[in-house]
């Protein structure tokens, strides 16, 4: 019917695709302050401890959530201070948390773990 035409595949290659599941501590999608996100972070593992990654509700709703945001889970970390400092005094930008942060295995190995856990289903 149309072969006079050419056709052409386009792919989708949106950002909006994810390439982790909902609630994965992902930096770069993550707030520099607290606040309430679409979906609740969840808990991660640091220094063999479980790290929450979500506060209480300030009001008291059981089902809502305020994500950490990176300022508080670097200060909690000791990387800089509840003002989002270094020791220097100087402000970090968000660019500047995420490098530190993404040492942490935590959140370099997000990838590896959504792919384990994934594997672990099947």
């Amino acid at each position: 019917m149309y072969g006079r035409f050419r056709h052409l595949v386009q792919y989708d290659n949106a950002p909006s695709h994810k390439k982790a599941p909902p609630g994965a501590p992902v930096l770069s999608n993550m707030a520099k302050s607290d606040g309430c996100g679409k979906v609740r972070l969840r808990d991660t593992t640091f220094e063999e401890a479980v790290f929450q990654m979500s506060l209480p509700s300030p009001n008291g709703v059981e089902d809502d959530f305020v994500n950490k945001g990176l300022r508080t889970i670097g200060s909690e970390r000791g990387y800089w201070n509840v003002a989002g400092q270094d020791a220097n005094g100087q402000k970090l930008s968000k660019a500047d948390m995420i490098q530190i942060l993404a040492k942490d295995l935590d959140f370099s190995q997000v990838r590896q773990l959504c792919i384990k856990t994934l594997n672990m289903r099947r």
